[in-house]
């Protein structure tokens, strides 16, 4: 309680207070079949605290700053609270309209929301274009809703305090992770191995959450760059170490990877020693995390795959192949020698991006591999282009080029999702999208923060 009370604006309202309190007690309680009572509860403050600004007794902007810190917390939570947050406070954009005059709405805003917009558009044309239309169009809804909520909140002069919303974002991840080691002890499921089942009961895959939990280590290195400690020093390092922890624990491999890459970037720019004794220094810690790598079991099955699909391949034994097709790396193997075979017809327009899986799943066990079990295309890049052809992979290469050009754009976060996107596909899924597009979009839009 006092920590959620921590992290929210000041008021001299004790009454506010207990009302944020509960609404970030209904966001953590929006799982299972809570999770529609919850909802409910959040829509009717909702309409209480437009009832109050009628009344004069509250204004819009701490409407607005409640549902928006509220939103971030609600991140993590699987279903459908964020869509309903973004929704209260895009119905507030349009109640407050009318009664703002338009010399004091700021049209002075970049363009990044539109690509945004313009790359939802696509998907929507290439889900019109594919049988079955429109299916699985409500995954990509992120690139069309955060969009308008940045142009909304810009449009009407809203300012964002970036420290607070780094501090909602990861007290929410924090809270979840506590929450999930209880649930998981009481449910007999805290093993002392690797557990990628250990964050099922919020609804996501050790795959995002991976995602969530490197977000909140790089939001935690970048504010060490500019001396701003998000809580303060000692408690951003343990924080940092329990989150890596989590990461070795849920086994989020590609995560953690990347989050050590990113890591050496951030070291050899914040360590003061010549060019040579940083890349000597660099060349160490690589030597160390891969003896390290060595000695968890995950690595070693992974490396063992490895192996075994090389003799596999070097010695065309398909028998072998079909046997070992249920495996991680022979059926991303597969995935990806199907998915390329097919893009040599199906290169101009693709196949449709709510058909990549089926598609290239049908493909591959008429062919006769049995064992294999449909996943996606496990590589953003070739996603797109498969799924939408060459056009959607120009365009979304182009969106990249453009982010990566500005000067505001957090590069570590930056880097770390071009990492990850190389083995996963995270923008097929919502909540790869909804970090993808927020955060980028937080940082292009650094003039409308207020710290």
């Amino acid at each position: 309680m006092k920590l959620i009370n921590k992290i929210q604006f000041n008021t001299q309202n004790r009454a506010t207070n207990y009302s944020s309190i509960l609404l970030y007690l209904l966001v953590m309680l929006s799982i299972g079949k809570l999770a529609t009572y919850t909802t409910i509860g959040i829509v009717l403050f909702a309409f209480y605290l437009f009832f109050l600004i009628l009344r004069k007794k509250t204004t819009i902007d701490k409407f607005f700053h409640t549902f928006f810190y509220l939103l971030v917390f609600s991140s993590i939570y699987v279903g459908d609270v964020f869509k309903v947050i973004t929704i209260i406070l895009l119905l507030l954009f349009l109640a407050i309209y009318k009664k703002t005059k338009s010399t004091e709405r700021d049209k002075n805003f970049n363009y990044f929301e539109y690509l945004f917009l313009l790359l939802f558009t696509l998907i929507t044309i290439n889900s019109i274009i594919f049988p079955p239309r429109f299916k699985g169009l409500d995954v990509f809804i992120y690139f069309f809703i955060i969009p308008f909520l940045f142009i909304g909140t810009k449009y009407y002069g809203f300012t964002i305090s970036l420290l607070k919303t780094i501090r909602v974002f990861i007290t929410s991840c924090l809270i979840a992770s506590v929450s999930l080691f209880l649930v998981n002890f009481y449910n007999g499921t805290l093993f002392l191995k690797t557990n990628p089942q250990f964050s099922e009961p919020i609804g996501l895959t050790h795959v995002y959450f991976g995602l969530y939990l490197t977000i909140c280590n790089i939001l935690f290195l970048t504010n060490n760059l500019k001396n701003t400690p998000v809580f303060n020093p000692i408690k951003d390092f343990f924080i940092i170490i329990f989150n890596t922890f989590l990461l070795l624990y849920v086994g989020a491999r590609m995560s953690l990877i990347a989050f050590i890459i990113v890591l050496l970037f951030f070291g050899y720019k914040k360590v003061t020693l010549k060019p040579y004794h940083k890349i000597l220094s660099l060349g160490l810690v690589i030597i160390g995390v891969i003896f390290i790598g060595y000695k968890t079991p995950r690595f070693n099955q992974g490396l063992d795959e490895f192996s075994n699909l090389y003799t596999i391949i070097k010695t065309n034994n398909k028998k072998e192949l079909i046997k070992e097709s249920w495996k991680n790396i022979p059926l991303r193997y597969l995935t990806y020698k199907y998915t390329f075979e097919e893009l040599k017809s199906k290169w101009p327009l693709g196949v449709g991006m709510q058909n990549v899986r089926p598609h290239i799943s049908n493909k591959i066990i008429n062919d006769g591999y049995k064992y294999y079990h449909p996943i996606n295309s496990h590589n953003q890049y070739v996603h797109f282009f498969i799924g939408m052809g060459s056009i959607g992979l120009v365009f979304f290469l182009f969106l990249i080029i453009q982010l990566g050009k500005n000067s505001n754009i957090n590069p570590y976060i930056f880097i770390f999702f071009l990492i990850v996107m190389i083995t996963e596909s995270i923008l097929v899924r919502g909540k790869g999208i909804l970090l993808f597009t927020f955060f980028n979009l937080l940082y292009v839009n650094k003039n409308y923060w207020n710290d």
